[in-house]
């Protein structure tokens, strides 16, 4: 990144309050670049000028747009709205509520809150309101129509209640849309008007602090907590819950999902079983595509590769009633020599807490064709390793393998967000793009793997890539760019 656009990355990151690793910082500086082509603009100075002028709340406002992932759909992350539901079951008949759903992009959320009332007859004891930074999403929300892609986890008979088909879209009933107030609203704003609005009785703000510094998702939670009643709820990712510290809400564990709970006097602290429901709901949010956990989380050790063999631990002194540890010198010859089958029969003997030499097992069983026994041994080690990028590579693949494009197109997503020098999860949702007919998205992508392929290991490119070398997966990308045409 060249000195003067990083000056401008570090200018917004500032400002938006945002918290990313090289690789949301680089998709930062790509927006800048492309609001920068978008107003004719060839010098960097001039821009900054627009960002620190009259105009600049707008122009931010843009690329937080242009920033921000929007993936959501109608019931996601059914584990809390079926805790809402039981809390709606045990209150009394006569009860209203308010809900919040902050960050609610283009309004699936609360709509998804608003059919679930109106399923148990409760719609006109909730009132919901939900806000977002984004106008464009908002726009979206408030004119109620969505492709077949958001409806993708809709039961069919909520579906035929509340959508009526157009074209290729489908409409959610006029009486549901009734039910929610959209409003925008930039949750760093602190003299939004939204802060004044105490009361609520459930808040939810699921994947959206993602995107912001660890002091600022503090400050967050802690006015998202004031806006709720005593007694109330704050429903946030998991894998946001996971680095939430806020004393005036508390933890709480229900059926295997976690959620925080406002009580007098709360301590915040949380129970073993409160750790192990945030994993188990880290788990599910992986395969739902959501927002990934900070880096962080990751020992040290794990970051780093084996100075001897590419992805393989270095031999460790043997311990009696364990199995003899794998020779990475070894193996690696056989990679380099492409004698798969022989470097998975070494790798059969890896002791289960050998994490590299199991993921690259999960990964020779996919090269060999035992498809059924990687996709089983790759979702083994994601329930306990669930950072590692490889693992999510693998996955994707065998989605991709399996018929189920969406889903590798998340844990593509994935393995790219968590390793950001990574370039076959980029040449993958390329591929995957161009088949859905997006070729601007595929051209990204496959521009995105030609700057990660020089300096990418040979053991990913041969594994995780489809076999090509990288000589060739550079010329693969090249043809589907040109495939693309003039998309930009």
């Amino acid at each position: 990144m060249q000195h003067g656009l990083r000056q401008l990355v570090d200018e917004v990151a500032a400002q938006l309050g945002f918290h990313g690793d090289a690789g949301d910082r680089e998709r930062l500086g790509s927006a800048i670049e492309a609001r920068m082509r978008s107003l004719g603009l060839g010098a960097q100075s001039d821009y900054l000028a627009i960002l620190r002028g009259p105009g600049g709340t707008q122009e931010l406002r843009a690329l937080a747009d242009a920033l921000i992932i929007g993936e959501t759909y109608f019931f996601r992350g059914r584990d809390h709205l079926d805790v809402l539901r039981r809390a709606w079951l045990a209150g009394p008949p006569d009860r209203r509520w308010r809900i919040l759903s902050a960050g609610c992009s283009s309004g699936e959320e609360p709509y998804s809150i608003a059919m679930l009332a109106d399923q148990l007859g409760l719609a006109g004891r909730i009132a919901i309101d939900a806000v977002d930074v984004s106008r464009e999403a908002l726009a979206r929300a408030e004119a109620g129509e969505y492709s077949p892609w958001s409806l993708r986890d809709t039961p069919p008979e909520v579906r035929r209640r509340y959508f009526s088909e157009h074209g290729r879209r489908f409409r959610i009933d006029q009486r549901i849309r009734g039910q929610v107030r959209f409003a925008e609203c930039n949750l760093l704003d602190r003299a939004h008007p939204l802060w004044q609005r105490a009361g609520y009785d459930a808040v939810f703000c699921r994947n959206v602090l993602i995107y912001f510094r660890p002091d600022v998702v503090e400050s967050v939670v802690g006015r998202l907590a004031g806006l709720v009643e005593d007694g109330g709820f704050l429903f946030l990712g998991h894998s946001e819950a996971l680095h939430t510290r806020c004393p005036e809400i508390e933890l709480e564990c229900e059926d295997e999902t976690v959620f925080y709970r406002k009580h007098a006097g709360a301590a915040g602290q949380r129970s073993g079983e409160d750790w192990l429901a945030l994993i188990d709901g880290i788990h599910r949010e992986l395969d739902e595509g959501m927002a990934r956990p900070r880096l962080e989380t990751l020992p040290a050790s794990s970051l780093v590769a084996s100075p001897q063999a590419p992805g393989l631990s270095a031999p460790r002194t043997d311990v009696p009633g364990r199995p003899a540890p794998i020779d990475p010198v070894q193996v690696g010859r056989l990679l380099r020599e492409e004698r798969f089958r022989e470097a998975l029969g070494l790798l059969d003997a890896a002791p289960d807490d050998d994490l590299p030499s199991q993921v690259l097992r999960a990964e020779l069983m996919f090269v060999n064709g035992d498809l059924e026994g990687a996709h089983a041994h790759c979702h083994a080690l994601l329930a306990r390793h669930f950072l590692e990028a490889e693992l999510h590579q693998l996955a994707a693949m065998l989605c991709e393998q399996r018929g189920e494009p969406s889903r590798a197109v998340e844990h593509a997503r994935r393995a790219s967000y968590l390793d950001p020098h990574f370039a076959p999860p980029h040449v993958l949702l390329g591929r995957l793009s161009l088949r859905q007919g997006q070729p601007r998205a595929a051209r990204t992508e496959f521009e995105a793997a030609i700057k990660r392929l020089p300096n990418e290991r040979e053991h990913r490119l041969r594994l995780l890539s489809g076999g090509f070398g990288r000589d060739a997966l550079l010329r693969y990308c090249e043809s589907q760019i040109r495939a693309c045409g003039d998309s930009r």
